[in-house]
């Protein structure tokens, strides 16, 4: 919880009153965080406590040297959902390393499902600092929510090893860019920040390398489309055995717009946000295929019938019962731990639309951003010292290492260390990120309400409840009504960014 009058603690004091604190044990319930794993809660100063080994994993080489203590000692709470699994350990490698980097900053973890976010900074009870996303910062910005940190992130950088031009930049997440709905977007930071960024994800496809060498069937390469797709997957399916050529790509973020994307559509909302075009053609095609991979040409499972098909593993294809997943790559190392020796597997490229011969790619990132909670309790300078940190390549490298989720630059991303096998192809990672017209969840104030509106005829599509032809002009019809419900004025803005890797 947040102290209103948090004072500065002495190092008597926190030897009296204890800094070490019991382990939490939680369980996320998105991205691939599965088992829990007990993190502790806060880091305690390296004067005060030794860092205990948390992995035999190697950690990537820091080249800041520890600083000595000073006299005084000061808290902050972080609000994370990453305290089990793959980013669990990530995290509790973290809070050690910023232990030893700034001795004289106690940082508390303070467990909270995403979902609580809004519900902590409408009351006014968010920690200094907390894990984010594009809902939440544009909704929140304007009210004073969050302190501007771009002066204090300069002065900083270079000790958490944060090199601006190496990082993957998503605009309106920490940086106010005014709903910019640029396409292509800006390839490099802009804007006043807030926080910073921490947690990319970006679709792609996986696919189980055993049953391939089992089926007969060579390996995905660059220049495989849609088509290829469906022959390779009519070989893997096997009725009787309950096995399929491949998951369905069901999911809006990670699966089927996409595919939208790859065959030709621009964005999901034009410019002036008055219509949600799932009625074009570029739109319709590419939901025809994504349905028909189920019920036309019957090489997907039925969404309905994933919880039978994955047992105790999580997803059908973690139970080996798909050949191929188009899905989000973020938590690969949960994967590899729940997979085990099984069966062998790897990220593929991303198959082409066989009428634009590209393949569309579609990312998020999460951030750590910095509350008024910080202004309020006079550590808005420690505070950005810790989602510096959290967004440096000194932690991004140990994320490269657990895997659970897409390090957040490119220098990490192409380090030997992050692409080391298990899994294989994790080049794949660098080449989606690197695609320079990747689509992101363009924000404005009815974004939440026009998603629940315009995906659900999708979910219909799927399930065999609506016909495949109809499903995007019924997303468009529900989508418009809530863009013509609007009541803001407010547009967004544009700018002219070189499409450039």
């Amino acid at each position: 919880m947040v102290t209103m009058n948090r004072r500065r603690l002495s190092r008597r004091m926190l030897l009296l009153q204890g800094t070490a604190v019991a382990g939490v044990t939680v369980v996320l319930a998105a991205c691939g965080e599965t088992k829990p794993e007990p993190v502790a809660a806060t880091a305690a100063p390296a004067a005060t406590a030794a860092p205990k080994a948390v992995t035999t994993v190697a950690a990537p080489a820091v080249t800041t040297a520890a600083v000595a203590p000073q006299k005084g000692i000061l808290q902050i709470n972080y609000s994370t959902d990453h305290t089990t699994g793959a980013r669990g350990k990530a995290t509790q490698w973290g809070l050690e390393k910023f232990a030893q980097l700034e001795p004289n900053i106690l940082v508390k973890v303070v467990h909270r499902p995403g979902g609580e976010q809004p519900i902590l900074l409408a009351s006014g009870a968010a920690p200094e600092v907390l894990l984010g996303n594009q809902f939440v910062f544009t909704g929140f910005l304007a009210s004073g929510a969050y302190v501007k940190i771009t002066d204090m992130a300069k002065k900083h950088a270079d000790k958490f090893q944060v090199d601006w031009n190496a990082l993957y930049f998503l605009p309106d997440l920490y940086t106010d860019n005014k709903w910019d709905h640029s396409f292509p977007p800006p390839g490099k930071i802009t804007g006043d920040m807030y926080g910073m960024s921490f947690q990319p994800a970006i679709n792609g496809w996986l696919y189980n390398v055993s049953m391939f060498e089992a089926g007969g069937v060579t390996a995905p390469t660059a220049d495989w489309t849609w088509n290829n797709v469906e022959e390779v997957g009519k070989k893997l399916t096997d009725d009787a055995k309950k096995v399929f050529g491949m998951a369905p790509p069901n999911s809006s973020e990670f699966g089927w717009l996409p595919l939208m994307y790859s065959n030709g559509l621009k964005k999901y909302l034009n410019d002036d946000l008055t219509h949600t075009p799932f009625d074009e053609p570029a739109a319709m095609e590419a939901i025809a295929w994504a349905i028909g991979t189920v019920h036309k040409f019957k090489i997907a499972y039925n969404p309905n019938d994933a919880k039978a098909l994955q047992g105790e593993f999580g997803s059908p294809f973690v139970a080996g019962k798909a050949g191929m997943w188009p899905t989000g790559l973020q938590g690969v190392g949960n994967q590899v731990t729940q997979i085990g020796a099984r069966f062998k597997w790897s990220l593929m490229p991303s198959p082409k639309s066989p009428k634009t011969n590209k393949a569309g790619h579609g990312w998020n990132d999460q951030p750590y951003l910095v509350t008024r909670a910080s202004s309020r309790l006079g550590v808005e300078e420690e505070a950005t010292k810790l989602v510096l940190f959290l967004g440096g390549q000194i932690y991004q490298g140990r994320v490269g290492i657990d895997r659970g989720h897409v390090p957040n630059n490119r220098k990490t991303l192409a380090e030997a260390a992050t692409l080391a096998a298990p899994p294989e192809g994790l080049g794949i990672w660098k080449a989606n990120m690197d695609q320079c017209d990747n689509r992101h969840l363009y924000p404005f104030d009815s974004l939440s309400e026009w998603q629940g509106a315009a995906f659900g005829p999708m979910d219909k599509g799927f399930t065999g409840d609506l016909a495949p032809d109809a499903v995007g002009p019924a997303m468009a019809k529900a989508g418009d009504v809530i863009l013509a419900a609007r009541t803001s004025t407010l547009k967004p803005t544009f700018a002219k960014y070189d499409c450039a890797k």
